[in-house]
């Protein structure tokens, strides 16, 4: 090489370098300006905030809890952002909710109803192991008294507080039992409990019915089992119950939607920053008629897991319309204990679709008024209007299937 093509191509470089340091030199003074504009503005914000606190504790005549005070106004922060699904926890607060995603609570372990025309509690499920299970409670029993007060003179919101309370408080409960005919009291200590996470049973004409309470922790350990006990069974179909599901983990719901689609999307996920991430399924699957039931608290995984089975066409929809949550959200703690839960994502479903603020629309509606959804939900699993018409819809579904398939082998 020459040496003033030599020479040339140095200046080049070295030009070429400066421009580099040049561009990246204004990039990072750029950023830093704009940080700084950032942290200018959030001075002057909190600045405010001191000003108001300033006045507060220099003139306000009252008395005040300082650690409410602040409480409550990390509480308005967060609203202000105008998304229901976020919100601020004190620390109490945050432990109960730590203690719920890991499907742990205090009690005496019973999903009930209250009865208006009776007057009582009625009991539609006792969790296994839980205190009421260990004091011999029973679906069906009904509790005519708290504490020795009549529910039908306190009210069912007094009557249901007075049953909860702390781990080691005692309660004292009158029950009737309508199977025997029965009226006698229990006391029973409020422990610590865990939920039944998914049950399930096999309906008349051989349909499986499968009741998934949430997708927190280890629901898909009992998902899995209780497929695999309705797939020995050999049922013809499956009615999945999301009704009243408030949803939980991306990590539960993708590995339950894994065992029962095909090969492809389950869902879409995509952050603040535009990146995406897509989750997918092997093809690994069941291939059965199934139904999802669900309503209008059915919100979050458990909606997804309803869109996700019918844009695949391997289940029909029955019940009311969804409410719609398209974000995703994280739980934040905070130095202090407290805690924040932030929508941080928008979900979208394997079609693409954001379901936010405009939910599912099932392909058979209920429509049910309110004193029938009262009347239907003192009623037992088989006699429930919803179970039966997600029954129906999949025996209608099998015979489809079969007309079908006769029909094709006629063909040949």
């Amino acid at each position: 090489m020459k040496k003033s093509n030599w020479l040339t191509t140095a200046l080049l470089m070295l030009l070429a370098a400066a421009v580099a340091t040049v561009i990246t030199y204004d990039i990072s003074i750029h950023r830093f300006n704009s940080k700084m504009e950032d942290y200018a503005e959030l001075e002057d914000d909190y600045e405010k905030f001191s000003e108001i606190m300033y006045i507060i504790e220099n003139n306000y005549i009252g008395e005040y809890n300082k650690d409410v005070l602040m409480d409550s106004a990390m509480a308005g922060l967060v609203d202000g952002l105008g998304d229901v699904w976020s919100y601020y926890m004190t620390e109490d607060e945050y432990e109960s909710y730590q203690a719920s995603t890991n499907n742990s609570y205090v009690g005496i372990g019973i999903s009930s109803v209250y009865d208006v025309s009776s007057g009582d509690i009625l009991i539609k499920e006792v969790f296994s192991s839980s205190p009421a299970d260990n004091a011999g409670i029973v679906p069906f029993d009904r509790i005519l008294a708290v504490n020795g007060a009549n529910v039908a003179d306190s009210g069912y919101d007094v009557a249901a507080a007075s049953i909860r309370g702390e781990v080691g408080g005692e309660v004292s409960l009158t029950i009737y039992r309508s199977s025997t005919g029965q009226t006698f009291d229990v006391k029973i200590i409020r422990q610590e409990y865990r939920a039944d996470l998914v049950k399930s049973q096999v309906l008349s004409g051989n349909i499986g019915y499968m009741k998934i309470r949430n997708f927190d922790t280890n629901v898909d350990k009992v998902f899995t089992e209780a497929l695999n006990n309705l797939k020995e069974a050999k049922v013809s179909g499956i009615v999945f119950d999301v009704r009243d599901n408030p949803g939980g983990s991306l990590t539960m719901l993708m590995n339950i939607l894994d065992q029962l689609l095909p090969e492809g999307t389950m869902l879409k996920q995509e952050y603040k920053d535009g990146s995406t991430k897509e989750y997918t399924s092997d093809a690994a699957c069941i291939d059965i008629p199934m139904v999802v039931l669900i309503n209008g608290q059915s919100y979050s995984a458990a909606e997804f897991f309803a869109a996700a089975l019918s844009e695949y066409g391997v289940a029909q929809l029955v019940g009311d319309q969804t409410t719609g949550k398209g974000y995703a959200q994280v739980p934040v703690a905070l130095k202090d204990g407290s805690a924040m839960v932030l929508s941080t994502s928008r979900y979208y479903t394997p079609n693409g679709l954001n379901l936010a603020g405009t939910g599912l629309t099932p392909h058979v509606s209920m429509n049910l008024t309110e004193s029938e959804l009262v009347a239907n939900s003192l009623k037992s699993v088989a006699d429930d209007a919803y179970v039966k018409k997600g029954v129906e819809q999949v025996k209608a579904m099998i015979a489809d299937r079969e007309a079908t398939a006769a029909k094709g082998e006629s063909q040949d």
